[in-house]
């Protein structure tokens, strides 16, 4: 038996000593594998191995960062899809630019004119009510709620006043009649009040005939300028209060469509 230090005690093993015998007596790993701990990348030790974009990567705990898996820009090789320019200042769907929501005073301030072709927000009820008309055939683009209700109001007031008129005629008709001591003048008074309401209804008629295809044609593009399909305002022939409710909706310009838009210019 060999003598210490040179003996095979496993447990008093030195590196690169030999016994009597002239053999290496270094401590080797059984089966011919190297130890796992002297692996390159274990415990310490400086991993060569692995290539850019694996799990364990450098850059940990104050170390210089590779382009790994998870740096990549984007799935696939593509671009990432969070990083598109969107509507105010957000992301935009499809790559689409972001739709400019401008009020009238930006318009004013910038010293541009009012397009038509785009709609205006905040407008005044004199404006909007002469763009109600200028806009009278244009079926696509949008209408901020501004160029809607101003002339929802002005329209129901002009025939509003008329049909108040033709009440108070018609009472005073029946009025009249009742305590005229002439009937024949009482007749005669109610003959004239009659023409009276009978041109009063027909100017009402007409204008309701005139602003006919306007206020379809500016409900269509409310509808659009609220994420809505335009043929929807047909609604308001059997249900108008639903066409309503959806016209009181804000904006979405999230939601436009290419074939909503206004190409035919100002």
């Amino acid at each position: 038996m060999s003598s210490y230090p040179g003996s095979n005690d496993p447990y008093n093993q030195g590196y690169n000593q030999h016994d009597s015998a002239g053999q290496n007596n270094s401590p080797e790993n059984p089966y011919g594998q190297q130890d796992p701990y002297s692996q390159p990348g274990g415990y310490g030790q400086p991993d060569h191995s692995q290539q850019p974009g694996a799990y364990s990567q450098p850059g940990g705990y104050g170390q210089p960062s590779q382009p790994g898996a998870y740096s990549q820009p984007g799935a696939y090789g593509g671009q990432d899809p969070y990083g598109q320019p969107g509507p105010f200042g957000a992301h935009a769907a499809y790559g689409q630019p972001a739709p400019q929501l401008l009020t009238a005073e930006e318009y004013r301030a910038q010293g541009m004119p009012l397009p038509i072709s785009q709609p205006v927000y905040g407008v005044s009820m004199i404006e909007a009510y002469k763009r109600f008309w200028k806009k009278s055939f244009r079926f696509s683009g949008y209408a901020s709620k501004s160029e809607y209700w101003w002339p929802q109001l002005i329209n129901g007031v002009i025939m509003l006043v008329p049909l108040l008129g033709v009440i108070i005629i018609q009472i005073i008709i029946a009025v009249s009649a009742a305590t005229a001591s002439n009937p024949d003048a009482a007749a005669v008074g109610a003959g004239i009040a009659g023409i009276f309401v009978f041109l009063i209804w027909g100017a009402v008629v007409l204008f309701s005939l005139a602003v006919m295809i306007p206020s379809l044609s500016v409900g269509w593009r409310r509808l659009q300028d609220a994420g809505f399909p335009g043929a929807l305002t047909f609604i308001s022939l059997v249900a108008s209060i639903v066409v309503l409710i959806m016209c009181a909706l804000e904006t979405k310009p999230e939601a436009r469509r290419p074939e909503w838009e206004d190409t035919t210019g100002d």
